[in-house]
């Protein structure tokens, strides 16, 4: 077992300098000072290429050449095969574009941040021509290896297994649907009366950071092991032993805010439940994104925008607001987060248009790195491309083409796995529905305990022992289903 137990102690290495690049990357969205962020991108690069040092060092080449899998358990077995796959494709790239690569999205998020504030694409896109350059520089390598195309490759960083060619008829099918079945929903909810409620009521920040904890602490979040912060995009970072939330508050939207904590705590708890006798292993970690965005969905979009849910959260946010007003009822809050209509902002959409918005985002990256848009008219394109699928143009490139962190960061072929994510997640819920046949009045008295002990059972504490599609039709019984999804939309939004 020698050989293996030093595969494990330089892998725990590798982990632990992730670790702390996952810190300073949170860091970089809440904290750092702006004339701090080179230096800041210098260490994020200089842990990044440590690890990639120890990855294809010929130390673990020779444990991993040594390493007799027959005496090995199937967790360990597992372990080697992520590793090996993992160093095949470290082996391929030069340090240097490691460096220029972290470096360049570094500085891309802080340009961005700028650029978004004062709707200036322009002088922004030379920063993400550059970003959009070495991804495709640093993805050549793994493309050839894989025998994919460029972006096959890049979905492969946040969803393993998963590919254009299974994503296409999935993403045309729900394109379909998703054009007539808006507006029937639109139509629906007016003859309806899905009237919004609005009111000049400010909500300060510190008590909707109250509300959001409270809202944690009882979904299961470990604060002595995690923050809740506010940033520019919310978002869930860190690792399983430091968990960072971040989030952010608009004053005259109460329960907007708490539905990105409630979302981002879907996500934590994926991290904060992770399998603890492989902590700091390969085979320890998350599957992949498309599975992360299916836990943060079960608790936004089957749990927190529930009627049962909002019955409960209605008189938690009445006693923490100290308002007791109709903004705040349950009927009122219910129709306000699953009021259906198009918006240009994807993190203010609703469930029924948020995936036109990945949809349209998969189209247009996927042109990117495919080489077939020139940046310069990606303004264009966006807006060209929202009407088509939402019927709405966005007046700014604020609300269009920089509302997002994703290719600043260097993050292309992610936005597949929300909507990916989103068809597992109603797959997940309706078993879990199925094997706890008291959720509904669970959620409705605030007890979650007995759904995140069944999503860390079946989900969180399986680590990358599979792939998504194998663990979805372990734990379901069922394939990727887009039609499931189509039926759950439709009893939701019809009913």
């Amino acid at each position: 077992m020698k050989h293996y137990l030093e595969l494990e102690n330089i892998c725990s290495r590798m982990t632990i300098l992730g670790n702390a690049g996952s810190i300073l990357a949170w860091d970089v969205a809440v904290n750092i000072p702006q004339n701090s962020i080179e230096t800041c991108s210098e260490q994020m690069s200089l842990l990044q290429v440590i690890s990639h040092e120890l990855l294809t060092s010929n130390k673990l080449g020779d444990c991993l050449a040594n390493i007799d899998l027959e005496i090995l358990d199937p967790w360990q077995k597992r372990n080697v095969e992520l590793v090996t796959k993992s160093r095949d494709l470290a082996l391929l790239l030069d340090p240097r574009l490691i460096t220029s690569f972290t470096n360049a999205t570094s500085i891309s998020e802080m340009k961005w941040r700028d650029a978004r504030k004062n709707n200036d694409y322009k002088s922004y896109m030379p920063y993400l021509a550059e970003v959009v350059k070495l991804t495709k520089e640093i993805t050549i390598p793994k493309a050839e290896k894989l025998g994919c195309s460029l972006y096959d490759a890049l979905i492969d960083n946040y969803e393993p297994n998963l590919s254009s060619k299974k994503i296409e008829p999935i993403f045309a099918k729900l394109e379909s649907f998703l054009k007539d079945f808006i507006p029937e929903v639109m139509d629906h909810q007016k003859k309806n009366n899905y009237d919004v409620l609005t009111s000049k009521l400010e909500i300060s920040d510190e008590i909707q950071f109250a509300l959001g904890k409270k809202f944690m602490d009882l979904l299961g979040f470990d604060f002595s092991r995690g923050r809740l912060d506010l940033s520019t995009h919310p978002q869930c970072g860190g690792y399983r032993d430091d968990t960072r939330i971040t989030t952010r508050f608009d004053k005259n939207d109460l329960i907007s805010g708490l539905m990105g904590v409630v979302h981002e705590t879907g996500h934590a708890l994926y991290n904060q439940n992770l399998p603890s006798q492989m902590k700091n292993q390969p085979v320890g970690s998350c599957i992949g994104m498309a599975m992360h965005e299916s836990q943060s969905l079960i608790m936004e979009m089957q749990v927190g925008r529930s009627r049962e849910f909002l019955n409960f959260a209605s008189k938690q946010i009445k006693e923490i607001t100290g308002h007791n007003i109709d903004e705040f009822e349950a009927s009122s809050l219910f129709t306000k987060v699953n009021r259906v209509n198009p918006d240009f902002i994807r993190v203010d959409a609703d469930e029924v248009t948020y995936p036109a918005h990945i949809i349209m985002r998969y189209k247009i990256e996927r042109r990117i790195i495919e080489g077939n848009l020139d940046l310069k008219d990606l303004p264009e394109i966006w807006q060209i491309e929202q009407e088509k699928i939402l019927g709405i143009r966005p007046p700014s490139d604020r609300l269009g083409c920089l509302q997002d962190i994703h290719w600043p960061a260097g993050l292309f072929g992610y936005f597949p796995s929300y909507s990916i994510g989103a068809i597992m997640s109603a797959a997940f819920f309706d078993t879990a529905k199925s094997k706890i046949p008291e959720l509904t009045s669970d959620i409705e008295s605030g007890n979650f305990t007995k759904l995140v002990g069944w999503l860390n059972e079946n989900i969180h504490s399986q680590g990358l022992l599979y792939y998504s599609e194998e663990l979805l039709k372990k734990t379901t019984g069922k394939e990727l289903d887009v039609d499931l999804y189509i039926n759950y939309l439709k009893n939701k939004f019809l009913a």
